[in-house]
C-alpha cells in the first residue's frame, strides 16, 4: 500500500476503543434477550444510535475533525452499556451489577494486555513475512488465552491445568 491515508491510524484506534464497549454491550443484550422483554432495549438502543446523527451533523457543519464520528460512537457505546445494565437489572432481579462490571473490566483488561504484543510487533518489526507470522502467532495465542479464560467450562479448565502440571513434573 505504501502511503497510509490521513486519519487511518486515528480511526483504527477509536474503532478499537469503541469495539470494547460494543463487546461489553453484547453481553448485556444477550441477557436481556433471554428474558424475552426486549421492547425497552430496542427503543433505547435505537434512540441512542439515531441521536448521534444530528450531533455529528452539527459537529461537521462547524468544521470539526472527522474522528468525531468514532468518538461519538464511543460515547454512544458507553451510554448503551449503562442504560442496558439498568434494563438488564430491571428484567433480572438476581443480576449483580457489581459482579457484572468487575468481570467486564477484568475481561477488557486482559484483552488490552493481549494487544500489547501486536503493538510491539507492529512498531518494532518492519513490514515483512516475519511481521505477518508474528502477528498471526500472536493472534492464535490471544484467541487461545481468551477461549481458556472466558469460554471453557470450569471442569475443562481444571483438566487442562492438571494435564499441564503432569507434563511439567515428568
Amino acid at each position: 500500500m505504501g502511503t497510509v491515508p490521513p486519519y487511518a491510524v486515528v480511526f483504527c484506534q477509536w474503532m478499537f476503543i469503541a469495539s470494547l464497549f460494543s463487546a461489553s454491550n453484547g453481553i448485556l443484550i444477550v441477557a436481556i434477550h433471554a428474558t424475552g422483554r426486549i421492547k425497552y432495549l430496542s427503543y433505547v438502543s435505537g434512540s441512542i444510535s439515531i441521536i448521534q446523527l444530528p450531533i455529528l451533523y452539527l459537529l461537521y457543519s462547524n468544521g470539526q475533525d472527522p474522528a468525531w464520528a468514532y468518538i461519538l460512537g464511543i460515547f454512544g457505546g458507553i451510554a448503551m452499556v449503562v442504560v442496558n445494565t439498568f434494563i438488564a437489572k430491571y428484567n433480572i432481579s438476581s443480576l449483580s451489577v457489581r459482579q457484572l462490571f468487575s468481570s467486564m473490566i477484568i475481561a477488557l483488561f486482559i484483552v488490552g494486555l493481549l494487544t500489547i504484543p501486536f503493538v510491539l510487533i507492529q512498531q518494532q518489526v518492519d513490514s515483512s513475512i516475519l511481521r505477518t507470522i508474528g502477528v498471526a502467532l500472536g493472534y492464535v495465542l490471544s484467541v487461545g488465552i481468551i477461549t481458556f479464560l472466558f469460554v471453557l467450562p470450569k471442569n475443562i479448565k481444571v483438566r487442562i491445568i492438571k494435564r499441564m502440571d503432569f507434563l511439567h513434573h515428568k
